[in-house]
């Protein structure tokens, strides 16, 4: 289990806009109020990560989205968080703009990057595109995995994509669908289960390792594939939730906000005070809430612990 006391914030997930420009029809808006806000406070921004990292221990430092490389200042803040001396900063992308801002990511040494492939037209996943798109990448950038939310839909292709993954050397995260603001009939249409995936990668030889209740490992000298399920099944829905994960993320919203959950809206405590007065005291009070509210969540479903998950 992760460090719930929240003692340190190892990890800190930053959605530098809500904007995207890709309209995915599983996780579009996720039924969440977006305002469609872009994280352009940079000082602030500045002023937060560096408490963080010196007075919090953060370690990780993961720009996401919507689409971050939508914010016209995200090179700007990729550097200000490089600056802190973090242990590892990270990219998560639809890659939709990657070519065109590749060299200046490279310039921000970004320790690693996270790709989305499903991107607009999942349902239309072609093999040989996707495969030259990653080819390209792993050529281009340090320490690439790519990201895959396997539906009924694609999960042909996706079978392919593993083993073109598994011959190459290339490290992959498949999810399955999580019901968000999608309808029910949508979901239930759509969900896949990962046990087929699992079975391949198997027969590939890699080896499984147990990552945490929702998360397993899978590899060998060359590849890691990671298997996220958020249910363990489409009718017993055992959600995932941050709570259990263990580095647990506190999630930093464009309109500075936090929050303990990664999911927007819930949870989640304004620090634009704290930040605009440059107060470490506000800020540490706030931080307190979150961890009293983490300790107290009764909103997430029942959780499989990690001793029969092993059984």
């Amino acid at each position: 289990m992760g460090e719930v006391l929240m003692d340190r914030i190892k990890y800190l997930r930053v959605s530098a806009t809500t904007k995207c420009n890709a309209s995915c029809w599983y996780c579009f808006n996720e039924s969440q109020p977006f305002d469609y806000s872009t994280l352009e406070d940079i000082d602030g921004f500045g002023w937060l990560v560096n408490q963080l990292v010196s007075e919090y221990g953060t370690e990780i430092i993961r720009f996401t989205g919507g689409e971050p490389l939508m914010n016209p200042h995200i090179e700007e803040l990729i550097k200000l968080a490089k600056k802190t001396g973090v242990k590892k900063v990270g990219l998560t992308t639809n890659g939709l703009l990657l070519r065109e801002k590749a060299d200046a990511l490279l310039a921000c040494e970004i320790d690693d990057y996270a790709i989305h492939l499903n991107r607009v037209d999942f349902e239309q996943m072609n093999y040989r595109r996707e495969t030259a798109f990653m080819e390209w990448a792993v050529k281009k950038f340090p320490s690439v995995k790519f990201n895959i939310v396997v539906m009924t839909q694609n999960k042909t292709n996706v079978a392919s994509i593993v083993n073109y993954a598994i011959d190459h050397g290339i490290n992959l995260l498949l999810l399955d669908l999580l019901q968000a603001g999608n309808t029910v009939v949508a979901y239930e249409k759509s969900f896949c289960s990962l046990e087929d995936i699992r079975n391949q990668l198997l027969n590939r030889g890699l080896i499984e390792t147990i990552e945490n209740m929702n998360s397993k490992v899978y590899s060998n000298d060359r590849s890691s594939i990671k298997l996220l399920q958020h249910y363990s099944d489409m009718n017993i829905r055992v959600a995932y939730c941050t709570k259990f994960l263990t580095f647990h993320p506190i999630l930093l919203t464009p309109d500075m906000k936090l929050s303990i959950c990664t999911h927007f809206g819930k949870r989640a405590i304004s620090i634009e005070t704290a930040v605009k007065t440059r107060s470490t005291t506000l800020l540490y009070k706030i931080i307190e809430k979150l961890k009293y509210s983490l300790e107290h969540c009764v909103d997430c479903a029942r959780f499989t612990t990690l001793k029969e998950l092993q059984q």
